[in-house]
């Protein structure tokens, strides 16, 4: 390849690594959106399950004079014992509501909560080190290559100058070592980008999972 062809694969090496480094920053602040979000539904969890635990005790105190009543009935010295056995059916009825109730409040508090914390306080971390390597890794990498294309253009000038075949030659080393680096800058960019992919759809799923056990329950 030309040094022109050359030149050209290095700019569309580097535009595609640019891409590849912009699609990885937004899934980052995606991800990043989306952690005080679960924060937010974790505090509204909360507020819910007192709201059930108050939603129990009046639930209990209203099954509890339902049953009264109901038992009243059933015991009658009349001929209302039918009806009291009807009221007793209901009343169990209810009791079934009251326990799927204290159930699911159990549920939020010693699963839904605490699962969602600890696992929100994980995936911030996870992005976090994500993102810090990708930096990293993303400048080591471009630094080379500003290093290795001003050596290359310094041996240009040389070489248009004395025009050297040993020049050429190590021009050609250069060149090719430089678009070997080109390559690795973008295939590590491809890496970033799936691996903050399979972070970000990890984090929804683990979202996922909690809340349908809720729903399931």
């Amino acid at each position: 390849m030309d040094a022109g062809g050359m030149d050209e694969e290095w700019q569309r090496s580097l535009k595609e690594s640019k891409t590849l480094a912009g699609i990885f920053s937004s899934i980052v602040q995606d991800c990043k959106s989306l952690h005080p979000l679960i924060d937010a539904f974790i505090i509204k969890s909360r507020k819910l399950e007192n709201q059930l635990k108050a939603t129990i005790l009046a639930f209990s105190a209203f099954t509890e004079s339902f049953e009264k009543i109901a038992y009243k009935a059933c015991n009658t010295k009349g001929s209302s014992r039918d009806v009291g056995a009807c009221l007793m059916k209901m009343c169990d009825k209810q009791k079934e509501v009251e326990t799927q109730l204290s159930t699911l409040s159990n549920f939020i508090a010693h699963r839904l909560v605490i699962d969602l914390k600890s696992s929100n306080e994980e995936n911030k971390k996870n992005t976090k080190i994500l993102e810090k390597k990708h930096k990293k890794e993303f400048k080591q990498s471009r630094n080379k290559i500003r290093r290795k294309m001003g050596k290359i253009i310094k041996l240009r000038e040389k070489v248009n100058k004395e025009n050297k075949s040993e020049i050429r030659k190590q021009i050609e080393e250069e060149s090719n070592d430089l678009h070997t680096e080109h390559q690795v800058l973008e295939n590590q960019e491809r890496q970033a980008v799936r691996r903050i992919n399979l972070e970000e759809r990890s984090q929804f799923c683990q979202f996922a999972a909690c809340v349908g056990q809720v729903v399931e329950e």
